[in-house]
């Protein structure tokens, strides 16, 4: 298991720890679709892209980052469990 899927393992457990329903999404049909999908119990649905703390997004998470962006959809891009901590309180 590379080190991006054993964070973003513990990401969705601490998620689902929270409340928060937490789904990998296995998109082979879209380039660069956000990695997580979270509904919080207010309904809110958020989109989150997991990096290591050296990883970077591609040509593709970009432009698919700014699509959902301009629908007013909300993506994260996150490469900690830290950060994890503070979505789980954030909607």
């Amino acid at each position: 298991m590379t080190p991006e899927a054993k964070l973003q393992q513990k990401m969705v457990k601490l998620f689902k720890q929270s409340g928060i329903l937490a789904h990998k999404m296995e998109c082979s049909s879209t380039r660069g679709w956000p990695d997580l999908t979270l509904i919080y119990p207010s309904g809110v649905v958020v989109f989150v892209e997991v990096k290591t703390p050296r990883g970077t997004t591609s040509t593709y998470q970009d432009k698919i980052h700014a699509q959902i962006r301009e629908r007013k959809g909300i993506v994260y891009v996150i490469d900690s469990i830290e950060q994890a901590h503070t979505l789980c309180q954030s909607h």
